[in-house]
């Protein structure tokens, strides 16, 4: 009785040593998904061969790796940096997927800004972050078509130990009808910030003027 007792252990304990290695293996299999923005590499053919996060971390992309490749040849420049938001698989298929570009987005100087651009249409703001070199913004725009006719521009003003950056969004009467994600990056370094200065964010939500603070590291 005793013997058939040990014997019953030592089977339940040989199962469940069996059934840790399994979990353990599955576990070991499961990919690491990482999601944010990137500065993705083109080479001369326009594809993306290289993804670095804002911690500095390189990944390698080959062509056949974009599972979901939105850029054809001939929609990004040969032997360039391009800002993205990216999910990358860093598990051991070693796949990689392109999700989207930033919002085309450029500064303009104050007497450009015309009547036209003046009225700023509200927009929310999802998140908010500094990396990279740039500013990293996530937004929320209204609309019904999909974000075709919306235009979004910034005024900077550079002055001592401070960077005012305000946004500017013209929605053209499009309808407010769902909410679209919009990603933004403002490249900072051109613009002579040194650790510690502060940026200034500022924007009009749909309960007013904002503005976010942040500090440069």
């Amino acid at each position: 009785m005793i013997m058939k007792r040990i014997f019953a252990y030592i089977y339940i304990l040989l199962l469940t040593l069996s059934f840790m290695v399994s979990c353990q293996k599955d576990q070991d299999e499961v990919p690491l998904y990482i999601s944010g923005f990137f500065t993705a590499r083109t080479d001369s053919d326009a594809h993306i061969y290289n993804l670095t996060d804002d911690m500095g971390k390189e990944y390698s992309v080959d062509n056949n790796d974009l599972i979901f490749d939105y850029y054809n040849s001939g929609s990004l420049a040969c032997d360039t940096d391009v800002r993205v938001v990216a999910t990358v698989c860093a598990g051991n298929d070693g796949k990689y997927v392109i999700i989207s570009k930033t919002f085309p987005i450029s500064t303009i100087a104050p007497k450009y800004l015309n009547e036209n651009m003046k009225g700023r249409d509200p927009i929310n703001l999802k998140s908010i972050y500094i990396g990279g070199g740039h500013l990293n913004v996530v937004l929320g725009m209204m609309t019904e078509n999909g974000q075709i006719t919306h235009e979004l521009y910034y005024m900077l003003k550079d002055n001592s130990k401070h960077i005012r950056i305000k946004l500017y969004h013209n929605a053209h009467n499009d309808n407010p009808v769902y909410t679209q994600n919009v990603y933004l990056s403002i490249p900072l370094t051109e613009y002579n910030i040194q650790k510690n200065d502060t940026v200034l964010f500022s924007y009009k939500s749909y309960e007013g003027d904002c503005v976010e603070k942040l500090v440069y590291r």
